[in-house]
C-alpha cells in the first residue's frame, strides 16, 4: 500500500484519530474500493486485479470474504 494525502473536515480527521485500530482498517478498505470504483472502473481488467489484491491483503490481516463482500457491495 502507499500512503496519499486528502484533506478533510476537522470533525472527521478528530473522530479518526480517537477511533479503535479496528474501526480505521475497515474504514481503508472502503475508502481504497471506493476510490478504485471511481478511478479504475473504465478498466474492468485492472478493477478485478484490484479486488482480488485487495481480498488477499484482507485475508492477510485477518478479515473475512464475507467483510470484503459487505465492503464491496456499500460501495
Amino acid at each position: 500500500m502507499e500512503t496519499i494525502v486528502i484533506e478533510v473536515d476537522d470533525r472527521v480527521a478528530e473522530a479518526w484519530r480517537n477511533a479503535p485500530e479496528a474501526a480505521r482498517e475497515a474504514i481503508r478498505y472502503k475508502i481504497n474500493v471506493s476510490l478504485a470504483h471511481e478511478l479504475i472502473k473504465d478498466s474492468t481488467l485492472d478493477y478485478i486485479s484490484f479486488l482480488q489484491s485487495l481480498r488477499s491483503e484482507m485475508s492477510s490481516a485477518g478479515l473475512t470474504q464475507e467483510e470484503l463482500d459487505n465492503i464491496i457491495r456499500d460501495e
